[in-house]
Order: structure tokens, then sequence, then C-alpha cells
């Protein structure tokens, strides 16, 4: 596996870039900075008599992009900030939709046109999965589990303690993690739906 090195906003601008159709958009970012070297391939130049930095278009593969509501052919809707939804839908090749409720393709229930956030002509699958943002909350399905995300980064200072957590969390199916979670934490995290942040009890 091979990992590229991205600032946030970079990563945005190569997503736009395959979605324009062009080689490349140009920033001031990056300047003095160590992604220079990475292997994304971050040009420098100059324009009149500015410098800059080339950011190299990106076109994914395959994208998985999560929301909350999707009907059956494919038409999702976020409740919440989009992030960077749209360039990526618009920049991949495939496009696989997770959400947490499947909705039924009827007039009824169908999402209306302008609720619609990703569009079925770029979908390429719909899979409904509970949870499925988890440790990171769902606005109007569960919080934030504050204390997984602890337990992640204390666990994994040390490459043997990456693994053991790998050991503990992973395993064979999305069912799995779930009970592993455990119906009381699930609940709880339902509990706080509005919020999108869970301090867990220490005593739990």
């Amino acid at each position: 596996m091979t990992f590229y090195d991205y600032s946030n906003y970079t990563m945005a601008l190569a997503l736009q870039a395959a979605q324009m159709g062009v080689p490349f958009l140009p920033t001031r970012t990056l300047q003095g900075t160590d992604l220079l070297n990475s292997r994304v391939g971050f040009e420098p130049f100059t324009w009149h008599e500015e410098s800059l930095v080339a950011v190299p278009a990106l076109q994914p593969d395959v994208a998985i992009i999560g929301v909350q509501r999707a009907d059956k052919e494919g038409n999702g809707v976020i409740d919440g900030p989009r992030g960077m939804t749209h360039e990526v839908m618009m920049a991949s090749r495939h496009v696989i939709l997770i959400c947490e409720e499947l909705l039924e393709s009827s007039e009824e229930k169908s999402p209306a046109p302008w609720q619609i956030d990703v569009p079925s002509l770029v979908v390429d699958a719909v899979v409904p999965i509970s949870f499925a943002f988890h440790p990171s909350p769902c606005l109007g399905f569960y919080g934030r589990d504050t204390a997984f995300f602890g337990d992640y980064h204390q666990q994994t200072r040390s490459l043997d303690g990456f693994k053991r957590w790998l050991d503990t969390w992973i395993g064979d199916s999305h069912d799995d993690y779930l009970a592993q979670l455990g119906a009381e934490r699930l609940q709880i995290l339902r509990s706080h739906e509005k919020e999108g942040l869970l301090q867990w009890p220490k005593a739990l």
C-alpha cells in the first residue's frame, strides 16, 4: 500500500482539478513545507514573478460517500456540512453510497430534488449500514464517541499497541464491530444524536 500526503486544502484542489478535467490547479500554499517532497507530485512554478505550486488532479477509482438518507435509486441527502462531497463524487470513476437510512423509492418517501446532495446519476451502488460513521457522529442518528477516539490515541502510541487494537476492533464483519461496541454504548450514542458529542462516563 502506498500513502500520499496532502493537506486538506490541496486534497480538495486535486479533486476539483479532476472534476474540472484540468491537469492541475495552482495554489500559494505548501511553500516551505515538507509536503512538497511527497509522492503526490506537487510542482513549484513561477507565474508573472509570483511563486505558486501546481496541485495535480486526483481521480479516485472508487469513492465511498456517507449520507444520512438515500433512496434505492442512489439519491443521497446530507444533513450538516458537506465538506468535499461534491468534488469527490464528480472526480471519481465510481461512487458507493453508504447510508444510515434507506428510503423507499416512491413519490412520498424519496427526497425532493432540492434536497439531494448526491444524485443517483453518479452512484454505482447504495449500501445501508447502521453506525457506518462511528466513532464520528452522524447528525440526527448518533453522537461522537469521544471516548473511543481517546482510547485509540492511548492504545496506538506504539506499533505493538496498534496491532493489539487491530486485533480487538477489526473483525470479520460490521456486525462483529457493533457487537464489540455493545448495545448499551450504541444506545447512549443514539441519545446524543443532536449534540454530535459524547462524553463517555468513566465508570463504563
